[in-house]
């Protein structure tokens, strides 16, 4: 029995500002649906991305995720903020698979551009005070960074974490999110 294999494109851009950090869309090729958004840091070796070396071209995007790849240009460019609606909704369901999440990401959808929220606030506005830390496992989860605003959220004590990551690289770019937010607001 032969098995179906999705097949994928990616194309990348230059994260403005941040020297090494290219932003990833990867896309269905053939539905041309959004399947991720991701980073690619300086110092990570090891990571092949063919699109890196061709600089800012979407022209092998299709649909949504060709959509979403110009979205996030303008975004970085101080354009035009990201619309949630070039995601496929079943995507996004399948990536946020407990109802907590669903709930975490409902509760995230309603910060404004510009706003931030604290995990301790987003778990309670999720129904689930106390909840914090498993938010913020949400939060390093979502596969549709900048559409999905997990930038907003942050720590009491300051930006808290980014993609997982609590310093460096990772940080720039979610500081860099909010005042591009900010600065459109």
């Amino acid at each position: 029995m032969a098995t179906s294999r999705t097949s994928h494109e990616k194309a990348c851009m230059s994260f403005p500002g941040i020297d090494g950090v290219k932003v990833c869309v990867a896309g269905d090729a053939g539905s041309g649906n959004v399947m991720s958004i991701s980073y690619i840091l300086p110092g990570f070796t090891g990571i092949a991305c063919s699109s890196c070396d061709r600089g800012k071209n979407s022209k092998n995007l299709d649909g949504d995720a060709k959509r979403v790849f110009d979205a996030i240009d303008a975004f970085l460019n101080h354009k035009l903020l990201p619309d949630l609606s070039m995601l496929d909704l079943e995507k996004m369901a399948a990536a946020f698979k407990t109802p907590f999440s669903r709930k975490v990401i409902d509760a995230l959808l309603k910060t404004r551009a510009g706003q931030t929220i604290t995990y301790k606030e987003l778990a309670t506005q999720a129904g689930s005070p106390g909840a914090a830390r498993a938010v913020g496992n949400v939060m390093r989860s979502n596969p549709f960074p900048i559409i999905i605003p997990c930038h907003r959220v942050i720590s009491p004590k300051g930006l808290g974490g980014y993609s997982g990551d609590v310093r460096g690289t990772s940080l720039q770019i979610k500081q860099k999110l909010l005042d591009i937010e900010a600065s459109m607001t």
